[in-house]
């Protein structure tokens, strides 16, 4: 599930109870983004994107000196 937060999403949870405050809620996400940056899948995926897009641009490297 995705979830827009914001910082009233944080005040809403203080007043049901989840003592939270931004800061935290901040460092926590900081967290989960880097495990899913290290990720192997991800680590993997931006491998083979990077790959193709290194091939792309050679490719047309080659046409346009084919051009000239």
């Amino acid at each position: 599930m995705n979830v827009r937060m914001d910082k009233r999403v944080i005040e809403l949870l203080s007043e049901h109870g989840a003592q939270i405050t931004w800061e935290q809620f901040r460092a926590a996400y900081a967290v989960r983004m880097q495990e899913r940056y290290d990720d192997p899948k991800a680590v993997a995926r931006r491998a083979r994107e990077q790959k193709l897009l290194e091939a792309e641009l050679e490719h047309y490297r080659k046409q346009a000196k084919a051009a000239q």
